[in-house]
């Protein structure tokens, strides 16, 4: 993957709309470097611009910011775990869900399960051991 994004590219990385990001360079959220008449964002950077505590968040913005991603959602008696399918750039998120997942964030409405992200790896599906 590029290490530098186009406007467009990187809100579809996140999950948000073009005009959110183009938005978040103009008020300095999101560092950008314009070229022509088109942006170019460090992938690092956007992945940092992705980092903060949620908490408190409604659920919407959640989904649209983070979770607007296909996957699988798994429920065990302790946890809830969000496997997203494999996407471009998805490497650039990693320190973004250890961080979430360092928090042991919990949901309370549902039993206090500790949710837990994972980024399903890239690459050809292997068989068995």
């Amino acid at each position: 993957m590029a290490e530098h994004v186009s406007a467009r590219e990187a809100a579809e990385l996140a999950g948000l709309s073009a005009r959110t990001v183009r938005r978040w360079i103009s008020e300095g959220r999101l560092r950008a470097e314009k070229r022509g008449r088109s942006f170019r964002i460090a992938v690092a950077d956007l992945a940092a611009g992705l980092t903060g505590d949620w908490a408190g968040s409604h659920v919407r913005t959640l989904r649209r910011m983070v979770f607007n991603r296909p996957g699988t959602v798994y429920e065990t008696p302790t946890a809830l775990l969000v496997q997203l399918d494999p996407f471009a750039g998805q490497e650039a998120l990693v320190p973004v869900v250890d961080a979430f997942n360092d928090k042991r964030h919990r949901l309370p409405w549902l039993e206090n399960r500790q949710v837990v992200i994972s980024l399903t790896p890239r690459g050809p599906a292997r068989s068995g051991p």
